[in-house]
């Protein structure tokens, strides 16, 4: 379900609900960036499953921290954008890792607890899923 209004409704009520708490635009957009990945599977029509490598904790953390990286950066074209909606926010970069974790982490938990088998994959990265992205066969040290 990739960009759907679906991840940004509980998403942006939980973050004006706690606007002190977490830093708004950093908690939209990282609510949504691991859906790269099944837009991605279908634009291109990958054999992959919608919500593989990058939908388990291991590299959630990894995308959480390269999205708090990256909205820091760009924390003064935002802030005049929010200025716009009168959404005005002083973000440290404490916060923002903070609201970039949960917002990563909240969209795992709740795709990976859909299904028990996909809750189960959800602590190790799958190995095949890691090869698979970049279009080789796993051998599983069977000799041809």
């Amino acid at each position: 379900m990739p960009l759907t209004p679906y991840h940004w409704g509980p998403l942006s009520t939980l973050g004006l609900l706690l606007f002190t708490i977490f830093d708004f635009p950093t908690l939209l957009l990282s609510g949504v960036i691991l859906d790269i990945e099944p837009l991605t599977v279908l634009l291109f029509g990958l054999h992959r499953p919608l919500h593989g490598t990058l939908h388990n904790f291991l590299f959630g953390l990894v995308i959480a921290f390269f999205t708090a990286l990256i909205m820091n950066k760009w924390q003064a074209p935002i802030k005049k954008i929010m200025a716009i909606f009168r959404l005005e926010q002083d973000s440290s970069f404490a916060k923002i890792i903070w609201t970039s974790l949960f917002g990563v982490y909240s969209h795992i938990l709740l795709i990976r607890t859909a299904s028990l088998g996909m809750a189960l994959r959800s602590f190790v990265p799958a190995y095949k899923d890691i090869v698979s992205w970049f279009g080789h066969r796993l051998s599983c040290g069977k000799r041809s």
